[in-house]
């Protein structure tokens, strides 16, 4: 390996624990009023699902700015590509919802995790080369 290649390397495993954990902040506050409308307000899963997911996406972007890839970028630039992206992770969530609870019959936690899993991944790689 180059040593361009090894400091990319090396900023990436630096950097992607500490993705994580913001990703963990925002997917608590995600779940947890998650958990609050399903029970306490009564909305239905996806609805639910998808107000935890914006509230968590902004949490997200706060920590991604300014502590992850702290950006030189102005908010507004950033900001905006930051919730293009979130906004398919949004539809990335409900797709995956869907697919999991109305097409193959499971219950919300696994299908919620499987797209929290999967918005993470995508999340870090186009935020990384295009968002920050």
């Amino acid at each position: 390996m180059n040593t361009s290649t090894m400091n990319k390397v090396d900023g990436i495993l630096v950097e992607l624990p500490k993705y994580l954990g913001a990703g963990l902040i925002g997917t608590t506050a995600h779940y947890g009023l998650l958990a609050f409308l399903l029970r306490p307000v009564g909305l239905d899963p996806l609805t639910a699902s998808t107000c935890g997911a914006a509230v968590g996406a902004t949490l997200i972007y706060l920590l991604h700015y300014y502590l992850i890839f702290r950006s030189g970028k102005k908010h507004r630039e950033a900001a905006i590509r930051f919730y293009l992206v979130a906004g398919g992770g949004l539809l990335l969530n409900a797709a995956v919802l869907s697919t999991g609870i109305d097409l193959l019959g499971w219950s919300l936690g696994p299908a919620q995790v499987l797209a929290t899993v999967s918005q993470f991944w995508v999340g870090y790689a186009v935020n990384r080369r295009w968002t920050f």
